[in-house]
């Protein structure tokens, strides 16, 4: 799986995961930066593994058609503001302009030639529990 992170207030985790098409999509965004998908790893005592705090979305872009240089997202708005507040009800600080963000940059680096399915996904790093 193709993961990309965004860490917000040492609290949270933006994920995007992918199906494990590296070729098309092979650089990563985990614990803010840019990385190569093959060095894109997570524990597996991750806390959002073991206790379940986090969220995914998903997100339908292809490349325009008629215009090579731009790639076309389904409702990247509405997916954003589902991510937000599904972060906001786990105690978590994600805005919709991070995220969007994040897909937008995640994307630019990618630059995908085949449509593609995107799973913004975040998790939580934080040793407290939510209140």
């Amino acid at each position: 799986m193709l993961t990309i992170a965004l860490i917000a207030k040492d609290e949270a985790n933006l994920l995007i995961l992918n199906n494990p098409m590296e070729t098309f999509l092979p650089i990563a965004y985990l614990q803010n930066q840019f990385i190569p998908f093959a060095n894109a790893k997570l524990s597996i005592a991750t806390h959002a593994l073991q206790y379940g705090t986090g969220a995914v979305g998903g997100l339908r872009g292809i490349p325009n058609p008629q215009n090579a240089d731009e790639i076309l997202l389904f409702r990247l708005e509405k997916h954003c503001q589902r991510l937000s507040n599904s972060a906001r009800v786990l105690h978590m600080s994600l805005s919709v302009p991070q995220i969007k963000s994040v897909i937008i940059e995640f994307l630019q680096h990618n630059r995908p030639t085949v449509p593609f399915y995107i799973r913004p996904r975040f998790a939580s790093n934080a040793r407290k529990q939510p209140k």
